[in-house]
């Protein structure tokens, strides 16, 4: 009797935790998914999904990318800014320098991010992201800095 009730919790247990969508995607599936959230401006659900996937891959820096989006643009929180800025540090320090266009991206969130705050110091981090050939970073640059 023990065995069978314990049988019978063990693989209850194991429905319940591999029964939720998120946890039978794989890696890059979840990504895909937190990007279409962050496209519909699902802030929230984009983070839950990249949290669970920096807990399977916590060097990836398109994940720490991605959840600085969210966290930022989603206001999630106490201090989105600096959640956000914290993953944007993250991510850069996985990178080489052969991520050149990676780079431009995160230096241009974190100019907007900067210029939302008003937190200054935005002209440096547009400055960066155009020397990346970010070309929207380099327009920012012309208009807000110059």
């Amino acid at each position: 009797m023990k065995k069978y009730i314990l049988l019978t919790l063990l693989v209850f247990s194991f429905q319940t935790i591999f029964s939720q969508d998120d946890f039978q995607k794989s890696y890059s599936e979840m990504l895909e998914l937190s990007e279409n959230y962050l496209n519909n401006e699902e802030y929230e659900a984009a983070n839950d999904v990249l949290c669970k996937a920096i807990n399977l891959n916590n060097s990836d820096p398109l994940a720490y990318y991605m959840r600085a989006r969210a966290i930022f643009w989603g206001y999630i929180g106490d201090s989105p800014f600096s959640l956000a800025m914290s993953d944007c540090q993250k991510a850069l320090s996985f990178l080489t320098k052969k991520d050149k266009e990676f780079k431009g991206k995160i230096y241009s969130l974190i100019a907007n991010m900067r210029v939302v705050e008003d937190e200054g110091d935005w002209c440096k981090d547009f400055k960066k992201s155009c020397n990346y050939n970010n070309q929207d970073s380099c327009k920012a640059f012309d208009d807000l800095c110059q």
